[in-house]
């Protein structure tokens, strides 16, 4: 078995193959700092607050922007609904006048906060960066409201796991006199799929329309 996208690490899984959440914030936070041009300030984080990979991400955003001088704001649960992320954004642009930035976690972050930004007449002024580059979040980078979109690369999650499950079965490589029995399979343990960025200069490389 191996496991994709979401890791059972506890399970007898012979691999993993997904995104680097901890890299995925890291990838954030230097695309905020990019955008940001030299401004410091206070920048908020949104996402799945109780979830593992979120609390990867927003440690591995955490360790780029705090090192450049950006202060990080507790991160605040949008619990994955739009709707709750552009409410719990409109409090904190509320809260918070002088805010430099905003970075969501999870796939409906970017669009509930570029609504609460649009609403706020802030787009352009508070730099924005999110996870996940469909189309919803592809038109909001093109028109300004999103800074720098960081996507998944899903497409290999699926095809590298087959592979890895065809080598599991087919490899001609050994470690041993008998692999099974000593519990080793000719795959890595991690495949770090990786993810790429996408900004106003590029989208339009990104867009199915």
């Amino acid at each position: 078995m191996v496991c994709v996208d979401a890791d059972v690490p506890a399970s007898k899984r012979l691999a993993f193959i997904g995104t680097d959440w901890f890299d995925l914030g890291v990838r954030q936070a230097e695309a905020m700092l990019k955008a940001l041009a030299g401004r410091k300030g206070k920048v908020a984080m949104l996402g799945l607050i109780d979830q593992v990979i979120d609390q990867q991400a927003f440690n591995g955003f955490r360790s780029v922007a705090e090192k450049a001088g950006l202060t990080c704001l507790d991160p605040q649960h949008d619990k994955g609904n739009q709707a709750e992320a552009a409410r719990v954004a409109a409090a904190i642009l509320q809260a918070h006048p002088d805010l430099a930035g905003m970075a969501g976690f999870d796939s409906e972050s970017g669009p509930g906060f570029g609504q609460a930004i649009k609403e706020a007449g802030k787009a352009g002024k508070v730099v924005t960066t999110c996870v996940e580059a469909e189309e919803q979040h592809l038109r909001l980078v093109k028109e300004g409201v999103i800074s720098a979109a960081v996507g998944q690369k899903r497409e290999l999650f699926t095809y590298l796991g087959v592979k890895a499950l065809f080598e599991v079965n087919h490899s001609k490589l050994r470690f041993t006199s008998d692999d099974k029995k000593a519990g080793v399979a000719p795959v890595p343990i991690n495949y770090n799929t990786g993810t790429y960025t996408v900004t106003k200069e590029n989208v339009d490389l990104f867009s199915k329309g």
